[in-house]
Parts: structure tokens; sequence; C-alpha cells
């Protein structure tokens, strides 16, 4: 089964796992450096985006959303060529250094435009958190707030898509899955 036919198994409790756990961190980097937000912005008017990411100053939503759904097809696309065992994987010892490295050049090359949240946890969890602590200009009232949601969604349906739709069709099968399926041919 490839990666995107598994979508059909959806489970929310990761996703809103995460943005518990994003809005936990917010709430702590909040409590650290709420004296140093009083010095510098007492009114906390231009602080959020500490928690979340912007577009940059005049970037039109089209830029932004599109900005977000390539980074983050590149990130799933990249993560499902490392782990994919059809195609000669990185040791597992060295999956998570290989994906660190996969997001500091997604960060590098597609960071400036609206940040890089490429997960939708990422950026919802802190800025709901900047709602709810009454900082100002939250992204809430513009389209900042939905880019950063809308496409790492739509790029991770993306690039697993693209994966397995142009890459991983392509790959010899493994030994297990054509064990497998001469298995299930005999019977």
């Amino acid at each position: 089964m490839g990666h995107a036919r598994a979508a059909h198994r959806f489970d929310p409790r990761p996703g809103l796992t995460q943005i518990a756990g994003a809005i936990a961190g917010a709430a702590l980097v909040y409590v650290n450096y709420l004296p140093a937000f009083r010095r510098v912005d007492p009114d906390l008017s231009r602080t959020a985006g500490v928690f979340t990411t912007f577009p940059y100053p005049n970037a039109s939503w089209p830029f932004s959303l599109l900005d977000q759904v390539v980074g983050t097809a590149l990130l799933v696309g990249l993560i499902l060529a490392i782990i994919d065992p059809r195609n000669e994987p990185v040791a597992p010892k060295l999956q998570p250094f290989a994906i660190g490295l996969v997001v500091v050049a997604i960060g590098v090359s597609f960071g400036g435009m609206h940040g890089y949240a490429i997960n939708p946890a990422r950026d919802f969890g802190p800025r709901l958190f900047t709602l709810a602590a009454g900082l100002q200009n939250t992204g809430f009232d513009n389209h900042a707030f939905w880019a950063p949601i809308i496409g790492p969604l739509l790029g991770g349906l993306l690039g697993a898509a693209t994966y397995d739709g142009l890459i991983r069709r392509f790959l010899p099968t493994s030994l297990q899955e054509q064990a497998s399926s001469s298995a299930n041919n005999r019977s």
C-alpha cells in the first residue's frame, strides 16, 4: 500500500496532540520572556511574530500559500524518500539527522516569504496561544493565519502523492513485499 493511500485512516489525535504541545511550548516561551516582552513591547502589539509565522511585508496571499505548499511537499516527499525501505534508505540511526538537514534546507530556501511552518500545528498552536494571552496583531484578522495551516495540509498530500506516483512505484519491491505477494498468489 502506498503512503498516500493510507490517508483514509484519519485519526485526529496526533494533530491535536501536536497543537496542544505547540500551545504548551508557546506558553513556556511567553512566561520565560514576559519581562523582556513588557520592556520592549508594553502593549504586546509587536511580539506575536516571536511565536508564529507572518508573511513578508506586502506579500500577497497566493504566494504565501504557494510557499507553504511547496515547502511542505518537499518535506513530506523527502521524508518518504529517506525512510522508504524500497529506496535503499538512510540507515535508521541517521534518519533523524537526515530529516533535520531537510528541514534546515527548506528553512533556508523557503523560509523568507512566510517563515516555514511546514506543519500546521507549529503555527496554529502558538497563534491560538497569542490570542488567548492577549497579544495584539496575531494574524487572525487577515490571511496570515490560514496560509501556514492550509498550505502545509495541501503540501503534505501533494508531497506524498508525488512520491507515491512518480518515485515509489518505480522502485524495486523489497524482499518482504515479494514474499508476501508470492504467498498471496499461491492461496
